[in-house]
């Protein structure tokens, strides 16, 4: 992250100022110039995100902080938004690449390692761990945001997790699976 950008966006915000920004759009791959109207900040993990209205938009949206390549301070007032609470924006799943609204039911058999590792950090307050009769594994049960980020851990699990619902996502990983088998699935004269 720009040294610079930092600076300027904590400024932005300490004074209430509006902050024009180029920010390189992941999604579009090209650099844009935009003037946003900071409410907050947030860091998630190793990354960290500025909260902001864009100027002629009414809804909040977050900007990468590692992909805004400039900022510049300017010297009008940002719209005020006195109803913005950041905690109920971070809970309401806002900064999840969701998609679908709200949450589901995320079943899987999970390994034992993983087991230990969900009882210490549950993915959710709404989770429960059940022995599986005749096995070590577990069956874990819980509430989650049905987003690309959880998806995403669930592939992460490889061996360790056997899916069962949400069935969207069982489908997905089958049609995953199947390209993996086509790209590493044995060929003739291949060297070994």
């Amino acid at each position: 992250m720009n040294d610079d950008v930092w600076a300027r966006v904590s400024e932005a915000l300490l004074h209430q100022k509006q902050l024009q920004v180029t920010y390189l759009s992941r999604a579009q791959q090209q650099a844009k110039t935009f003037t946003l109207h900071p409410v907050g900040l947030v860091s998630r993990y190793a990354l960290s995100y500025l909260i902001a209205q864009v100027e002629g938009y009414d809804n909040l949206r977050h900007f990468a902080l590692h992909r805004i390549q400039t900022a510049v301070l300017l010297d009008q007032a940002s719209n005020h938004h006195p109803d913005f609470d950041l905690d109920a924006y971070i809970q309401s799943g806002a900064l999840s690449l969701t998609t679908e609204d709200g949450s589901t039911l995320l079943v899987a058999d999970v390994h034992p390692q993983l087991a230990w590792i969900l009882r210490e950090t549950p993915l959710s307050t709404e989770q429960t761990l059940t022995p599986i009769e005749n096995s070590d594994w577990e069956r874990l049960e819980a509430k989650v945001l049905q987003d690309k980020e959880t998806l995403w851990w669930v592939y992460g699990l490889n061996d360790k997790i056997h899916l069962h619902q949400p069935q969207a996502w069982v489908e997905e990983i089958k049609q995953t699976l199947s390209q993996l088998n086509s790209f590493y699935g044995t060929t003739e004269g291949a060297a070994e």
